[in-house]
């Protein structure tokens, strides 16, 4: 086990998002965030299944099928989800010569499809297993 590759997305039905759960049929629509996460990076969503806030559509095939509404799903991803895991690149000094090593999270999101979100919106939550 190596981590995991994590996206949320909303429904491709305007209708269908506000009234029902997504499930492992249901179209992908828009992505609205995308990470990769160490091995711990999937005990949000473990703790939010416990809760009864998340509901698991598929586990143990690919990918893993979660879906849960907005007001429980994106405070998670608010700033930095948990156990994000680092991209490294190397940039060169044009003028040295002399490369350096910068760390930056490998998240990406997409704040206008956030803010767009109802709280009673079902979003769609995939996790691919990366080993």
């Amino acid at each position: 086990m190596i981590g995991w590759n994590i996206s949320i997305t909303r429904q491709d039905s305007f209708f269908l998002r506000r009234l029902f759960p997504t499930t492992a049929k249901t179209k992908l629509g828009i992505f609205i965030a995308a990470w990769y996460a160490d091995c711990g990076g999937i005990k949000w969503i473990e703790k939010l299944i416990a809760e009864k806030k998340v509901i698991c559509l598929e586990k143990g095939f690919y990918p893993g099928l979660y879906t849960g509404k907005a007001k429980n799903v994106l405070p998670s991803i608010q700033e930095l989800p948990p156990c994000v895991m680092d991209k490294y690149e190397w940039i060169e000094n044009k003028e040295t010569g002399k490369q350096t090593l910068y760390t930056t999270p490998n998240f990406g999101k997409s704040e206008r499809e956030i803010s767009s979100c109802n709280n009673e919106e079902w979003l769609r939550i995939e996790i691919w297993d990366l080993s």
